[in-house]
């Protein structure tokens, strides 16, 4: 359904996608491996500062085999819920198999002590430079844990991502302020000065509010040095997929 916006990403160098939590971010990665690194075999690492990468791995696998998140939660984890029987379904190891034998590699980093920068590794852990895209989760973790300015850490990514033709998503979280406004904002985004002068795709989801409760509907306000759009999609919680949306141009 995001197609078009799938597209532009493959056209920029870096891409930066934000959201507070929980408000949809992990959807659309989701969308976008299940998409390009399955169906589309690309050819993706995924670097998980923040989050493990057993996270997005159990949220794929209820993706690709329909079974409940809860399910496949128990499956990777026996023992929380040791009194009763597992039984595995035929789905979930079909779901498994897609998954290995896709084009998708995880690479956990929240616990790992370098003798090197974590920017150095990340940019040097690709020995063959032949990978389609580079997903960083998150920017603020790089930040955090590398000893490189804000300004160097773009520069070099950026370095990288033109000379062997890798396309970055670099997830961003949002300034905490902007959810007590009905609308978020770009310039909510964290460090979105200094992303701005090596980024021309900016993405800001979030979840819309009725009558001051979130609803299932994700915004994605898209802004390039092009044109700006807003994209409404519907997400839908029991199956994990974006299943429609409607793009409203700005120019």
């Amino acid at each position: 359904m995001l197609e078009n916006f799938y597209k532009d990403i493959l056209k920029e160098d870096i891409t930066v996608l934000a959201s507070r939590p929980m408000n949809g971010r992990v959807q659309i990665i989701l969308d976008f491996l299940s998409k390009y690194g399955i169906l589309k075999q690309k050819k993706i690492i995924m670097f998980g500062i923040d989050d493990p990468s057993s996270f997005y791995i159990e949220k794929l696998v209820s993706l690709i085999s329909k079974i409940d998140g809860k399910e496949i939660k128990s499956y990777f984890h026996p023992c929380s819920d040791f009194k009763k029987s597992l039984h595995i379904k035929e789905s979930f190891t079909k779901a498994i198999k897609i998954l290995g034998s896709s084009n998708i590699k995880m690479c956990d980093l929240a616990f790992v002590h370098f003798s090197i920068d974590i920017l150095d590794y990340i940019l040097e852990y690709d020995e063959e430079k032949n990978v389609d895209i580079m997903i960083l989760n998150t920017i603020d973790g790089i930040i955090q844990k590398s000893n490189y300015e804000v300004e160097e850490i773009l520069e070099k990514i950026k370095k990288y991502a033109r000379k062997y033709h890798t396309h970055f998503i670099i997830l961003s979280n949002v300034d905490r302020k902007s959810e007590v406004r009905e609308k978020q904002r770009i310039i909510d985004i964290n460090y979105y000065e200094e992303l701005q002068k090596q980024v021309n795709l900016f993405t800001l989801i979030y979840r819309l509010k009725k009558n001051n409760i979130y609803i299932n509907k994700l915004e994605l306000l898209i802004s390039s040095q092009k044109n700006a759009k807003i994209e409404n999609c519907y997400y839908n919680e029991k199956t994990n997929e974006i299943e429609g949306n409607e793009v409203y141009e700005k120019r």
